[in-house]
């Protein structure tokens, strides 16, 4: 139980740390080389969007070493889902950059729909905003909006669609249904964070889902940093196969030795 007015849970952090100490390692490491090849700003657009998402990956893998660490490994999955999620667009994005525009001109729907919103039930907010920034929206999605009729993303398919056509659809099953049913706590949800019996939820710090967030964390910043790689043409493939090869290994020995938290 927490106390007091400190963060998180010093002791259980400790033991943990100990105990994953492989994974820790090898996650380490990976974020200083994604870090070294992410810096330099690409000049065109694809793959500087590419590097922008790349680096919300590396900078939610590091929140989601902090929550584990600390006994959260539920809330971390919620986090990894998102990173799949941006892992497969980088995947889709790369392998089909004619959508590019797509993905960036969908900002007018967001928006469009954003300042509706407002003038609807905030009135007040809308005629706060600059004139000229609704009048923009209003001309950029005239622009925009026949080629999203019908749609309810940027993009035509949905994500399974999209992970199925680079070749990661194993990955989406395996992955995002129990991510989403931790999102949004549906039943399995509610199970995922039970000790034995249900509605019995494990109250934090918990070991419960650690070794999974590590997994989905890794493999999902993995996705995404190789495709990353394979734009800016650095020839460098096999040097994050080999990380994501050893990455699996730290987690079997973690798994073969195992010491409760």
């Amino acid at each position: 139980m927490q106390s007091g007015n400190n963060v998180g849970f010093d002791e259980f952090a400790r033991e943990s740390a100990a105990k994953y100490a492989p994974v820790l390692r090898l996650a380490t490491e990976f974020l200083n080389s994604a870090h070294a090849l992410l810096q330099p700003p690409p000049k065109d657009l694809l793959t500087s969007l590419l590097r922008s998402v790349c680096l919300t990956i590396t900078n939610s893998y590091q929140s989601v070493l902090l929550l584990t660490m600390n006994g959260c490994g539920t809330d971390a999955l919620k986090i990894v889902r998102s990173m799949f999620e941006s892992a497969v667009t980088v995947a889709y994005l790369h392998e089909n950059p004619g959508l590019l525009q797509d993905f960036l001109d969908y900002r007018w729907v967001k928006r469009h729909k954003h300042q509706e919103f407002l003038a609807q039930c905030c009135p007040d907010q809308f005629n706060a905003l600059d004139p000229a920034e609704i009048k923009t929206t209003i001309l950029e999605y005239g622009r925009v909006k026949g080629r999203f009729k019908g749609r309810s993303s940027w993009t035509d398919k949905n994500l399974r669609e999209m992970a199925k056509s680079v070749g990661i659809e194993q990955q989406y099953l395996a992955v995002y249904p129990f991510t989403s049913s931790v999102h949004h706590l549906d039943v399995i949800g509610v199970m995922a964070q039970e000790d034995e019996h249900i509605l019995d939820v494990e109250v934090l710090p918990s070991d419960r889902n650690l070794a999974l967030a590590f997994a989905i964390a890794g493999m999902s910043a993995y996705i995404a940093v190789r495709y990353f790689d394979q734009a800016v043409s650095t020839g460098k493939a096999k040097k994050w196969e080999d990380w994501f090869r050893r990455y699996a290994v730290a987690q079997d020995e973690v798994k073969a030795n195992p010491k409760k938290v």
